[in-house]
């Protein structure tokens, strides 16, 4: 009886433990994403570039969410292979469902 009710309570707590860490992880990634610094130096040097996050509700209820810097005046994402990364996740977290809003792109000023 007591070794069921563990593997409930450990069951719940490892749910809402992995549930934390994709959302922590999530808000991590973004910000840790554009304080690279070869990022940051990009953005610095030439201010037609845009420091980007692109947010698609998937079919399957996930969000996929891409971080990437975007050249103006071109009107197309650059050095793609180094500075554009990909991110899926359950959902957002509150402040990142903030910042977008009813959008699906912000620029990261």
């Amino acid at each position: 009886m007591f070794s069921f009710i563990f593997e409930i309570i450990s069951s719940i707590w490892d749910f809402i433990k992995h549930i934390f860490v994709q959302i922590v992880s999530f808000v991590k990634n973004i910000f840790s994403f554009f304080k690279n610094r070869n990022r940051m130096q990009k953005l610095q040097q030439d201010k037609n570039v845009l420091a980007t996050t692109i947010k698609q509700n998937l079919e399957d209820g996930n969000v996929n969410v891409i971080n990437c810097l975007y050249d103006k005046n071109r009107g197309e994402v650059i050095d793609y292979e180094e500075d554009a990364v990909g991110i899926e996740a359950e959902d957002l977290d509150s402040e990142t469902r903030r910042a977008f809003g009813n959008k699906d792109m912000i620029i990261l000023q």
